[in-house]
């Protein structure tokens, strides 16, 4: 099976990457402890609420469906504008309710308007936030609107979000996030950015949802009855350090593949927090829809 060097090594950037870390409804802290929604990989259960986490997937998908922009050639101010009127990357966490913002930050994005467009999202401490985006372009005489500066704080991987979060030292804490960080930004894409097709891939409902939405000519009923074998649950390990989540994804550009997500909270002796101190990624199945932007 196939490993994935380049991400890897693009995630090799985010091994220092930290997150708050917060009590679950156990009160644990220092050990990921069962609470409610067992999940499997544990001693404790082999259950796992595969409804409620197909939702969640489901739920950020129909979100992001939400998100109105007009990709008509060129960009401007008022295109912008009406994007963010119709989509709040704050409303990922009506969903996401085992993960939430560190508190004195503030959650953000804007639009890159260059040919990989689509949102560029960052934290910026509260007293450092402007709502008001337009200072971050330009607007020729025709009207269309250039990204000329990007906020500090922006990440441009959805590993680095981890720096901002307060994630819930509980096996929903630890999924949730995988889950979360696989899909946040996919909104109002365009041009290259459509690369980015990331769907979690955890229940027999979100295998449907791909099969029924993959395209590219190549695709075969052979490659439907070696899909319909994948084992979709993910799993969580707990560690001395932290918890391992593993989960599968779809994309259109490389097939089903395999993410385990390392988390640990005992790297720093003098700070609370949650890094993620290794991603490893593995192809389980290949597929390749063959369009080009």
């Amino acid at each position: 099976m196939k490993r994935i060097s380049a991400l890897l090594l693009a995630m090799a950037l985010l091994l220092a990457s930290c997150s708050g870390i917060n009590e679950g409804k156990d009160g644990a802290v220092n050990n990921p402890v069962p609470s409610k929604g067992d999940l499997p990989g544990t001693p404790q259960s082999d259950q796992y609420d595969e409804e409620s986490y197909s939702a969640m997937v489901m739920d950020t998908l129909e979100l992001h469906d939400g998100a109105v922009y007009d990709f008509s050639y060129g960009d401007t101010l008022e295109d912008i504008l009406a994007l963010r009127e119709s989509f709040d990357v704050n409303s990922y966490f009506d969903i996401f309710s085992h993960i939430r913002v560190k508190e004195g930050y503030v959650f953000d994005y804007i639009f890159d308007t260059y040919a990989d467009g689509g949102p560029i999202m960052y934290f910026l401490p509260t007293e450092e936030y402007n709502p008001d985006i337009t200072s971050y372009y330009s607007v020729d005489e025709d009207g269309f609107a250039k990204l000329e500066t990007r906020p500090q704080g922006r990440v441009s991987e959805a590993f680095g979000l981890i720096r901002y979060l307060e994630i819930d030292n509980t096996r929903e804490g630890y999924l949730e996030f995988a889950i979360f960080s696989t899909l946040a930004g996919q909104f109002a894409l365009k041009w290259h950015s459509n690369y980015f097709d990331h769907i979690p891939v955890i229940s027999k409902d979100t295998l449907d949802y791909v099969l029924e939405n993959m395209w590219g000519w190549n695709i075969t009923n052979t490659d439907i009855k070696e899909a319909r074998k994948i084992d979709t649950a993910p799993v969580i390990r707990e560690t001395p350090e932290g918890a391992e989540v593993s989960i599968i994804y779809f994309t259109k550009w490389g097939g089903f593949i395999k993410r385990t997500i390392v988390f640990d909270t005992t790297v720093f002796d003098n700070m609370e927090g949650t890094c993620i101190t290794g991603v490893e990624e593995e192809t389980i199945l290949e597929y390749d829809c063959r369009v080009m932007f």
